[in-house]
């Protein structure tokens, strides 16, 4: 009866692990969903309710594991008695603490049990041994849900945001992303008017209709209020940002990464905090870069086996990404040179199918992508790349440097700070301190701590400033290494091909080499920001681990002492990512 009840659990754990694998992001949608409704993505709206829910979670959580414990004959039954006294007591002081004041602090506790729950589940019906890959990647996958979860409850839509704005209420001078957001839930129509105009305006529109629903849903039939509406707007980033993390790992996945070469790059991918960062902000961000990898996980798939229903995933997500943003189409680059590289290895065999797919491809993306662009140029004459920058007067203009003394100036007061520097007006108004100027040691610093944080944003900078320093020194070691090991990786044996190797090499170089354009012919201190290349993350986590997985044939000491540096810098990294979103919630 016990091994036919264990296997019932097994199997009921299985399917839900199978039904989570095929369904990655529908699963994180529904996810969020949940999270919005229970919670409102605001922690002063979490309802009495849920905390009743939430509580019931972490007591049975922690019931289950005494009694668990308890069978394994572990602890005595008196201590076991004491220990569920001691659980139940604790988490019902730990609500009414969390009730006043620290909701979202307890909402997070509640999904860390439920996390730790289904950890326990897995081990104990057996499937933890067959599957191990899948449940210690839920649990880092899951961790990293928590901090992002964390960070949308303690920050709202006007910290961390860039280029947003201020939403109000209806008034006609709309700028910003918030502005762009109001005036398609205001007006029901795509600008009427030259975009130039406006700030911001110029974006393609389908992240902001997106966010005019969202906000309309939520205002009119929901009942939420104005300021509640458009703070529910944090979950839609939430869940882009988690899709990006599900690519991420599909990518990892599909190479049979496996044990730290998996693991490792997954837990930095998770915490990272440019993702972090992206759940809580409101512009075009965030599901920009979710299309991007959806179409790199969509590329990987079609060119091991081309098939029109494989192109057309790839086309969908290049065109939406570029409906939500125009910089998507970088993405478009290297997935043209495995589309030719395909058709040249095939063309004996399929060439007519390719070219069918091909012309199917072009058919969906063109018009998805350029509708917009094309639209504002027929009617105002807006060119198709138009981007709109600030002045000359501006304070954070750098353009009375040249552009090869910024990119080769790596002068050491430049690391006296590990936070980006900006040049401010004191109180006899002028300027004092220094723009960040070089692209290299400005994404060093904004990668991990974003172009908004400083000694200042630590309210006990004493203690965090020094930490902080520590982090970077650790993410500058990941970030060399990666790039040393992209090149080793070319001339090593892996899981990945050749061809989809350079595929990911390319989208790297191409996402560098426009990030260096971008600061070249816009010289703002604004332009050097981090979220432009975020999917370089990506790129350079996975050939970390195609590395360590070609160490397989190497002798124990060299894969025992790669995956020992792998593993180390695996856990500091998260640990600073943790501490520092910690730091900025919780001052």
């Amino acid at each position: 009866m016990k091994k036919n009840s264990c296997n019932g659990a097994k199997n009921a754990v299985s399917g839900v692990f199978d039904t989570v694998s095929a369904h990655p992001y529908l699963c994180a949608f529904a996810l969020c969903l949940i999270i919005h409704f229970s919670t409102f993505a605001q922690e002063e709206l979490i309802p009495a309710n849920t905390l009743l829910a939430g509580s019931a979670v972490m007591l049975t959580a922690g019931i289950a594991a005494i009694i668990l414990a308890y069978k394994k004959k572990r602890i005595p039954p008196a201590a076991a008695v004491l220990l569920s006294a001691a659980a139940i007591a604790a988490v019902f002081t730990f609500t009414g603490c969390c009730a006043s004041g620290r909701r979202g602090l307890w909402a997070a506790a509640a999904g860390a049990a439920a996390l730790a729950a289904s950890g326990v589940l897995c081990v104990k019906c057996g499937y933890a041994k067959e599957n191990p890959e899948r449940l210690r990647s839920l649990i880092i996958i899951g961790t990293g849900f928590l901090v992002k979860l964390v960070y949308v409850f303690y920050t709202d839509i006007s910290t961390m945001q860039n280029d947003v704005g201020a939403f109000t209420e209806g008034i006609s001078d709309y700028e910003g992303h918030a502005g762009y957001i109001e005036y398609l839930m205001y007006n029901c129509r795509l600008p009427d008017f030259d975009v130039r105009t406006h700030w911001q305006f110029y974006h393609p529109p389908l992240h902001h209709a997106i966010s005019a629903v969202w906000i309309y849903i939520n205002q009119n039939i929901f009942g939420l209020d104005f300021t509640a509406a458009r703070e529910s707007l944090q979950i839609l980033p939430l869940f882009y940002s988690m899709t990006i993390i599900i690519s991420a790992y599909r990518l990892l996945r599909h190479f049979r990464l496996k044990g730290t070469a998996l693991y490792a790059p997954l837990a930095v991918i998770s915490l990272h905090p440019a993702f972090t960062f992206f759940s809580g902000a409101i512009n075009n961000d965030a599901l920009s870069v979710a299309f991007m990898m959806g179409a790199c996980v969509a590329a990987v798939k079609w060119y091991e086996k081309p098939d029109m229903r494989n192109i057309i995933k790839i086309a969908l997500c290049i065109g939406l990404g570029m409906m939500t943003k125009l910089a998507a189409a970088l993405v478009a680059l290297p997935v043209a040179y495995l589309f030719m590289n395909a058709f040249f290895m095939h063309f004996r065999k399929k060439w007519k199918e390719l070219l069918r797919q091909y012309i199917g491809f072009g058919a969906l993306c063109i018009p998805l992508a350029l509708w917009y662009q094309i639209r504002n140029l027929i009617r105002f004459g807006v060119p198709l790349t138009y981007v709109q920058e600030l002045g000359e007067d501006a304070d954070q203009y750098i353009g009375g440097r040249s552009f090869l003394s910024r990119i080769t100036d790596f002068s050491s007061y430049q690391f006296r700070s590990v936070f980006q520097q900006w040049a401010y007006r004191n109180e006899s108004g002028e300027l004092t301190g220094y723009n960040e100027f070089n692209p290299v040691t400005a994404i060093l610093k904004n990668s991990i701590f974003s172009e908004g944080i400083g000694e200042g944003s630590f309210r006990i900078s004493g203690l965090i400033v020094p930490l902080m320093n520590a982090f970077f020194v650790v993410n500058l070691i990941i970030a060399a290494a990666a790039l040393i090991l992209m090149i080793v990786i070319c001339f090593r044996k892996t899981a990945a091909n050749a061809q989809l190797k350079a595929f990911f090499i390319f989208f790297h170089i191409v996402m560098i080499l426009n990030f260096y354009k971008m600061a070249a012919d816009y010289p703002f201190t604004c332009t050097l920001n981090f979220r432009y290349i975020t999917p370089t993350v990506i790129t350079g986590a996975l050939f970390c681990g195609l590395f360590l997985q070609s160490l397989q044939k190497s002798s124990e000491t060299v894969k025992k002492t790669a995956n020992t540096v792998a593993a180390v810098l695996a856990a500091l990294f998260p640990a600073g990512a943790v501490w520092e979103i910690t730091a900025l919630c919780f001052p």
